[in-house]
């Protein structure tokens, strides 16, 4: 997790300047995980990219930027408008959960799993019988994400309800 520290009273930074920057230096997209533009900015990405981004990252958008290393605890939240949803689902298998929240059909669930277009806490994740736990952070490419806050009770036929808020487009 790195942390951008730039003069805020002259230029004002947005997600696709800092993805921008990020791409023009040669990162291939799957290599850079969540961007998040707050009060500060923050973005995920491999590890071996780390020592690569300090040296070579020192202007965005014109201005002159220090790069911090900091721990995953201390990310910030985002402050976009979540929606609070629920569901009964299945199992707790990824394709099936995801098909539920973006009220698609399992086929098209499991494409988008296949295409590596879904991430689960930050990880691209290709395996579609992956099970899902209570806190996991969701990411679908195209569509947004989702946050599993809770996993409910089970219903009669052995359905698992599940809540969790979506910050889809």
């Amino acid at each position: 997790l790195m942390e951008i520290d730039y003069p805020e009273k002259f230029v004002t930074l947005k997600h696709q300047h800092i993805l921008g920057t990020l791409m023009s230096l040669g990162i291939e997209r799957e290599q850079v995980g969540d961007i998040i533009v707050n009060e500060r900015i923050q973005f995920v990405l491999t590890s071996r990219l780390e020592s690569f981004i300090m040296l070579e990252l020192q202007r965005i958008k014109g201005a002159s930027v220090k790069l911090y290393t900091i721990p995953v605890t201390d990310m910030i939240q985002s402050n976009e408008n979540w929606k609070n949803e629920s569901a009964t689902v299945s199992s707790l298998r990824l394709d099936v959960v995801i098909k539920e929240m973006i009220r698609k059909s399992r086929t098209i669930a499991k494409q988008l799993i296949e295409k590596k277009r879904v991430k689960v806490n930050h990880t691209i994740v290709d395996s579609a019988d992956f099970q899902l736990q209570a806190n996991d952070l969701i990411s679908i490419q195209g569509f947004g994400r989702a946050h599993i806050t809770d996993l409910g009770g089970k219903t009669k036929k052995d359905k698992t309800h599940i809540t969790y808020r979506t910050l889809f487009k």
